[in-house]
């Protein structure tokens, strides 16, 4: 029973901060699931990468200079999930797969985490703790802009 209490905190501590992101976008602006993916996600480079993996096309010509008989070397292991998941849910993919990701990485750290201090209520309030920490950089970067407070949420993001 103590093993579903801490996947059960990994599960709301994963909604409550991706949720959230996804829901007031989804409120606030009137734009469509493509428009807000590509406003929520911080590295769009990958978008027709994805795109181009999930519809076969493993010779994409973006540039001018390239015809389409060479091949563009791209990181192929890198989006390989990513455009298996597009092909089957569409857009939604990228959410889906974010919250999938999320969840295993605090999964990983809350073990890796639970070992080092062999107490499952201090494990959940430093995992708590790291995440209150990102979300306080986060809005303190809203009101002033401080470039070391900016490479510190950078590294921890």
């Amino acid at each position: 029973m103590l093993k579903n209490k801490e996947y059960f905190f990994l599960l709301l501590l994963t909604v409550s901060t991706i949720f959230p992101k996804w829901i007031l976008s989804l409120v606030y602006f009137d734009n469509s699931t493509l428009v807000n993916t590509i406003f929520n996600v911080k590295d769009i480079q990958y978008f027709p990468l994805i795109i181009s993996v999930s519809d076969f096309i493993f010779n994409p010509s973006y540039l001018e200079n390239y015809s389409e008989n060479k091949l563009i070397p791209f990181p192929v292991y890198g989006i390989f999930l990513h455009a298996l998941f597009f092909k089957v849910l569409g857009i939604f993919s990228i959410i889906t797969l974010e919250f999938i990701f999320q969840l295993a990485f605090l999964i990983v750290f809350f073990k890796t985490i639970n070992r080092i201090f062999n107490n499952l209520n201090i494990t959940i309030l430093f995992c708590f703790l790291i995440f209150l920490f990102i979300s306080l950089l986060q809005i303190t970067l809203l009101h002033e802009n401080v470039k070391y407070i900016k490479f510190l949420l950078d590294s921890l993001d």
